[in-house]
Parts: structure tokens; sequence; C-alpha cells
């Protein structure tokens, strides 16, 4: 019997003793964790990305919104325009949000009549550029208009530019001289209804050039790229061209405004051209929504080119109901985002939706983000750690009849547990306690 209390008393100490070592395992790492915030932890093939938060911006009336971008330490901006705040009946609208989400400031423009923002940009000095249109201003029923905020929310200058009819910009970008290209449309000029339209100025707002886009019938501007060589895209759909009634469109200049090269893609039925993003090679990612191919009324539709023009390869994305795509992005690793609208998938009538391809044209992942109400994607940008920002506007979501809307989305990073190869801790630690618990048996029962 003594034994036996001896024996048992010694396998409680071995089970404290294995307690006390897995604690102080489980204290060591979680010290290490505490004080070195800058390890990058392991990632595995498992990680997906995950919403890291969503954020909504809006009054009373009706807001929404539509373009974004991220500056040098990843703020994030937000555009599109408000009936909630401002002078006029729509103002143009330009919200700041820290990396975590955090609101900075905002700023309206406009004046008593309709202002339209629809796209914003940046430059190496974090300065904003603000596009869309204004009624308020200008020489016609409606203009371009350029407005240039700096990082603290500071108009710096405007500039309007059109005819007597009317004029809208859709897009910005900027060059590695910190050059402004505004793109858009107009009717004021050119051959026929519409026609699309580029503009440069210089960071001082003082305009370079103009150049127009005219096909000889009906042809619409949506977005701008520029590649490191500072060409310039423009991206929309042409009622000149094509096999279809409008086809997507893409348009090459060198930074002088020379037309170096165009393409037209689409089917016999409706395809329209919405977004354009260039690559770490120059290859040209045009997106946008086709009637004539996909699974359903309409797809998404995401074209690969290279420099020179040569298609690599369309994708097509969607059910079988409503898809379209009005943004595109890539990210470090050449990765091409889509964002847009679907009614296919999700909760509501309609939910934004997110897809990822690599550079090869091999869907990687979908999101679809909503809520009972019909909500719109439209905007898509990327920062320095390759977070993605998915902006649009929401019906389910906020204070009035739609808000501005802005959904970050970042890799989910799922460590792995560290261990020397052929050891473990608590596997060393329970072998010996056996090995010591029979070795006391034997003794105390001899």
């Amino acid at each position: 019997m003594k034994n036996r209390k001896t024996f048992l008393m010694a396998l409680i100490l071995i089970l404290y003793f294995f307690t006390i070592v897995q604690g102080l395992s489980t204290f060591s790492n979680e010290q290490d964790d505490k004080n070195n915030k800058n390890i990058v932890p392991l990632l595995s093939a498992s990680n997906s990305v995950a919403m890291e938060w969503n954020l909504t911006w809006g009054g009373n009336g009706p807001d929404y919104g539509f373009g974004v971008a991220v500056d040098s330490l990843n703020n994030v901006y937000l555009a599109g325009y408000t009936r909630s705040f401002g002078a006029g009946s729509y103002d143009m609208v330009l919200v700041k949000y820290n990396y975590s989400g955090v609101h900075q400031w905002n700023r309206t423009w406009g004046g008593s009549n309709e202002d339209y923002g629809r796209r914003v940009a940046v430059d190496s000095s974090d300065n904003m550029y603000l596009a869309g249109s204004t009624r308020s201003f200008g020489a016609g029923s409606s203009d371009m208009v350029l407005v240039k905020f700096d990082s603290s929310g500071v108009q710096q200058w405007n500039r309007t530019w059109g005819g007597s009819d009317d004029d809208y910009g859709s897009g910005v970008a900027v060059d590695s001289s910190d050059n402004v290209y505004l793109a858009g449309g107009t009717r004021s000029f050119g051959a026929e209804s519409y026609d699309m339209v580029l503009l440069k100025y210089d960071s001082s707002g003082v305009q370079q050039w103009y150049r127009i886009w005219d096909g000889g019938d009906a042809d619409y501007c949506r977005g701008v790229a520029v590649d490191s060589s500072d060409n310039v895209y423009l991206a929309g759909e042409t009622g000149s061209f094509g096999a279809g009634s409008y086809d997507m469109v893409l348009v090459k200049y060198d930074s002088s405004g020379v037309q170096q090269w165009y393409r037209i893609w689409g089917g016999i039925d409706y395809d329209f051209g919405r977004g354009v993003a260039v690559d770490s090679s120059d290859n040209v990612y045009l997106a946008g929504y086709t009637h004539s191919f996909g699974a359903g009324s309409s797809d998404m539709v995401l074209v690969k080119y290279d420099s020179s023009g040569l298609q690599q390869w369309n994708r097509t994305w969607g059910g079988s109901g409503h898809e379209e795509a009005h943004g595109v992005a890539v990210d470090s690793s050449d990765n091409v985002y889509l964002a847009g609208e679907n009614n296919t998938y999700g909760a509501g009538h309609g939910d934004m939706a997110l897809v990822k391809h690599d550079s090869s044209g091999v869907q990687q992942w979908n999101r679809i983000w909503g809520g009972s109400g019909p909500d719109y994607g439209y905007g898509v940008v990327v920062d320095s750690s390759d977070n993605v920002y998915l902006a649009g506007y929401t019906h389910s979501f906020g204070a009035g009849s739609s808000d501005m809307v802005l959904v970050k989305f970042g890799i989910e990073k799922r460590e792995k547990e560290q261990a020397i190869s052929g050891y473990d801790l608590s596997l060393f630690t329970c072998v010996i306690g056996v090995i010591t618990a029979i070795s006391l048996n034997k003794k105390y029962n001899k």
C-alpha cells in the first residue's frame, strides 16, 4: 500500500511538472508575439481574403460613391456626389479615411446646380484630383471639371472644360511627372452625338493639350490609366466600330497626345468598357460587361492586352442574372481585381462583387457584399500592402436612401506552429513521464 501511494505521488508530481512546462512554453510564445510586432507570420496556401471593415458615409438624402484611391501612407479617398450636404441639389464629395478606416475629413465642391464626382487620383506628393461634371460652372449645360486638393483637404485649384453642349468627366490619372489626365466625353466637339476626350494638365492646372477620339458615331469614354512610360489608355465603348451595337474600345496615346493604336472587343450584342488598369510589365486590362458572351443576360468581362495591343486572353464572370464590372485594379504581383455589381449571387436584389484573377486569367476567388437592398460596386484600388478597397453605394445600410460605401479586404494570415524538426515539447515530456512512472512502478513493486 505504501509503495502504491509513493507511486501515485510521483505520478502526480510528473503531471504537475508537465503542466508547468507547457505553461512556460505558452507564456514564452505569447511574449514573443507581443514584443516582436514586426514579425511576419508564415503564410500557407490556405490563406484567404477576409473583410477587415466596411464604412458608410452620407446623410438623410441620397449619396453615391464611385471612385477610390490610396496615397503613399495608405490613406483612402472615396469620391462621389451627395445630396445630403453642400450648396446645390447635388455636389461633388471627397472623403478621406486612414488605413484603419477612421474618418479624417470630407469636402464638398459645387454650386447651385448639379455637380457630380466620379473618380479620384493621387500624385507623388499625396495631392488628390477629383474628376467629374458640373452644371454650376463652365460654358455649357454640363462641363468636365477637375479639382485639386492637398492632403489636408485644402483646395488648390479647379478647372472646367467644355463647350456649349454637354461634356462630362469620367476618369482621372496621374503620370510620373505629376501631370494629370482628365478623361470623359464631349458633345460640344467632334463629329457625332458624343466623342471620347482626353485632356492633359500639369500639376499647376495649366492645360497642355486635348484630344478627341471620334469614330463617326457615338463613342463614350469611361476610364483612363497611365503606364510606366507615361503612355495613356482610354477605355469605353464605341458605336462606330465592331461587330455589335456597341463594342468595348481601348485607345492608346503617348505622353504628347499622339495616338498609337486602338482596339475593339465585342460580339453581336451590346458590350461596354468601364475601366482600365496597367500592370508592372505594361500589360493593359480592359474591364466592363458583355451581353454577347457569358452565362447570363450580362456578364463581367476582362480583356488583357500587351503594350502593343495584342490580345492575350479574355475572361467572363457571372451567373444566370445580370453582372457588370465598373472598375479594375492590379496588385504588386500583377493579380487583377474586378469591381462591380451582380444579382445572381448574394443576399439582396443586387450586391457588390469583387473578383480576383491572376496574371494568366485564372480566377482566384470572388467576394459578394451587400444586404437586402440593391448595392453597387464601382471603384477598386490596391494599397502598398495589397489590401483591396471596394467602393460604391448601398441601399441596404446607412443613414439615407442610399449612402457611399467603402469595404476593405485583406489577407487572412494564419500562422503555422513552429517546431524543431523531429521534436515536440509536449510529446517529449509525456514520454519522459511514462518512462519515469514505469521505472518507479517496477522499483516499488519488487
